[in-house]
């Protein structure tokens, strides 16, 4: 009956988790945009300088290290981001307005710990896949929270691979729903930018090619950026309500942790 209880009560619902995501997100469109700017322009812009330099030299090792930095470039830009919206969300949840460059100080100071447990789950979920799939989704899910919890609570690898499979358990099939609707919002906004910037490529004349280039970024940056960035909202969001309903901690307590003040 406590169970039945709990879960019609539950905060934690793909609706409302939805609803103060996309309220944070609305509500501090810029700070937003700023975490967008930073997880697609280095990357956009250097991978396509080094791509077209090297496939006019015709160089397989040049495209091969083009590939390899783009791949470095987006590892870093996409930790350091999602440490960011991490940050200026707790910020707006307590009320006050997230600041860019704060964010990105705090982002920096955590970037090691959050890169390896970044890496740590995604290797994970890359060897669940090797097994048919399915254990590679369940891994995702149990691992949800891995990035908010090193950037919260701190702790080892293990504390927060151990941490998220416990504040996920009873939780997953509604984060199944989350990752999936994102997912499928990802994939929209991504066909949506291809048509685009193939319809300009093709007009073949080389203002077209700079148009394109020009609206593939923009585009990159105001859709693929900002799913990247309402992707990361989601979680800290959800981070936040598992550990209020699972184990009642409250938003201040959670917030303290940045301000390096005891947590009661």
């Amino acid at each position: 009956m406590k169970e039945i209880t709990r879960t019609m009560e539950s905060a934690f619902t793909v609706g409302r988790i939805f609803s103060k995501s996309f309220q944070i997100f609305s509500r501090n469109a810029v700070f937003m945009f700023c975490a967008s700017l930073l997880v697609t322009i280095p990357g956009f812009i250097i991978t396509s300088y080094l791509s077209s330099f090297f496939y006019v030299v015709n160089s397989f090792w040049g495209i091969l290290l083009s590939a390899l930095a783009s791949m470095l470039i987006g590892v870093f830009t996409q930790v350091v981001s999602q440490a960011v919206v991490i940050y200026g969300v707790f910020q707006s949840l307590t009320g006050r307005p997230p600041a860019f460059l704060p964010s990105l100080k705090v982002a920096l100071r955590r970037f090691l710990p959050v890169l390896i447990v970044s890496f740590a789950v995604t290797f994970l979920i890359l060897l669940g896949c090797l097994l048919l799939v399915i254990p590679g989704l369940i891994v995702q899910l149990m691992l949800w929270v891995a990035v908010p919890v090193i950037m919260v609570e701190k702790g080892s690898l293990g504390h927060a691979l151990q941490r998220s499979m416990t504040l996920t358990r009873g939780y997953r099939w509604r984060i199944f729903f989350l990752t999936a609707l994102l997912g499928v919002l990802g994939m929209v906004v991504g066909q949506v930018r291809n048509v685009i910037v193939g319809g300009i490529f093709s007009i073949g004349t080389w203002q077209s090619v700079w148009a394109g280039f020009l609206t593939n970024m923009t585009l990159y940056v105001c859709l693929t950026g900002m799913v990247h960035v309402l992707a990361s909202v989601v979680v800290t969001v959800g981070y936040y309500t598992l550990r209020h309903e699972v184990e009642m901690v409250s938003l201040e307590d959670l917030a303290a942790v940045f301000e390096e003040r005891p947590v009661c």
